[in-house]
């Protein structure tokens, strides 16, 4: 899942300003096929819509055509899909998620509990796995997380995905969202 700007005349309608591209048009929300890159549907919207805005309503039917065709369907998404209502549409259909989450207190004091003086002399990477629940979710989710310390830097990168998947491995979860980049190509295409 992704959304992107489509540049457009501000005289046409439905165009708007988007702050996050610096430009006037569309942002259209858009489901590309991981494994063979074929777009499965996209949603025209105005520029002004936020990312996950009617993300249930575009979801749900391509969840539930892959569930009756019994496709397992694997969703990843950026920061700007960690919605509930994303989650939720997710666990109806079976379908398994994997979501970058934007840095918060409560997250950050996770990531301290796992730095020791050793991992921290020694600047290694940490793996993690723990239980989460956000202030809007109905209940706790499972988080993977990733402590990594990247050259020339002073201080470690700290990433977090949410996921229902519960047997794969918090390298496993990271290797499969970040393959969302190949996504990003298709997009510009």
């Amino acid at each position: 899942l992704d959304t992107t700007c489509d540049p457009a005349s501000e005289n046409l309608y439905g165009s708007h300003f988007n702050g996050h591209y610096d430009t006037t048009g569309f942002s259209p929300l858009v489901c590309f096929d991981g494994m063979t890159g074929d777009f499965v549907k996209g949603m025209l919207r105005p520029g002004n819509h936020y990312c996950s805005r009617n993300i249930a309503k575009f979801l749900e039917p391509i969840l539930k055509d892959y569930k009756r065709r019994g496709v397992l369907m694997k969703v990843r998404g950026d920061s700007g899909f960690a919605c509930p209502e994303k989650y939720e549409v997710c666990e109806k259909y079976g379908a398994i998620y994997y979501t970058k989450l934007k840095s918060n207190a409560l997250l950050k004091r996770k990531f301290e509990e796992l730095l020791t003086d050793e991992i921290i002399r020694n600047r290694e990477s940490v793996w993690s796995s723990f239980s989460y629940q956000a202030k809007s979710w109905k209940h706790p989710r499972r988080v993977l997380g990733r402590i990594q310390w990247n050259e020339g830097q002073l201080f470690p990168v700290c990433s977090a995905i949410v996921t229902n998947d519960e047997t794969c491995t918090s390298e496993d979860g990271f290797q499969f969202y970040n393959g969302r980049a190949g996504i990003e190509g298709l997009i510009e295409e």
